[in-house]
């Protein structure tokens, strides 16, 4: 029992065991909110070129023949 109470009191035990107590949530949150993160810019982007190619309008097709003019030569 002294033993667990002079463990519980000294300081680098204590530090020792709240690294190791982090488990795998701290990382996995971590890496799930960056993939979340360039997800939602990718789908930003994807959105913003789909948009801006529907702004632009259609060609216009050429005509088959000249147009006439009203001028006299």
């Amino acid at each position: 029992m002294a033993t667990a109470v002079a463990a519980a009191a000294d300081p680098t035990v204590a530090v020792a065991e709240e690294r190791l107590s982090v488990g795998l949530a701290g990382p996995v949150g971590i890496v799930a909110v960056i993939l979340g993160a360039g997800g939602l810019l990718i789908g930003l982007v994807r959105r913003r070129r789909t948009l801006r190619s529907a702004a632009i309008p259609a060609p216009r097709p050429t005509p088959a023949e000249p147009a006439r003019t009203d001028t006299t030569v």
